[in-house]
């Protein structure tokens, strides 16, 4: 198996959003991690979770369901984005089901 090290690792510079660096670097000294190992981490869960979604549908609801909860707890309120794809999601896992369509005005 090739070795890598820092100097022949693949790089790639990401913007992140206002507020978001410190977010991670929470996350990961909670999880007692570097920052470059929570987003690994989190970027390779993110692709084991669409595998899963080929393979069983239903656990890949499950874990985005998880990913969901996780974001809410680590939050101080829910986003109405979050609110949005929690809705979905249980649109799309119950038959028949018929949620109202949120708009930003909803006070979420």
């Amino acid at each position: 198996m090739d070795q890598t090290t820092s100097r022949t690792a693949d790089k790639f510079v990401v913007r992140l959003p206002d507020g978001m660096r410190d977010r991670i670097a929470q996350v990961a000294r909670e999880n007692t991690r570097s920052m470059n190992s929570e987003i690994i981490n989190r970027l390779e869960q993110s692709l084991l979770v669409g595998q899963v979604y080929a393979a069983n549908p239903l656990q890949a609801d499950l874990e985005r369901a998880y990913r969901i909860i996780d974001r809410l707890l680590q939050a101080n309120s829910p986003t109405t984005e979050d609110v949005q794809e929690i809705l979905e999601l249980f649109k799309c896992g119950t038959p028949g089901a018929s949620f109202p369509a949120m708009n930003s005005s909803a006070g979420v």
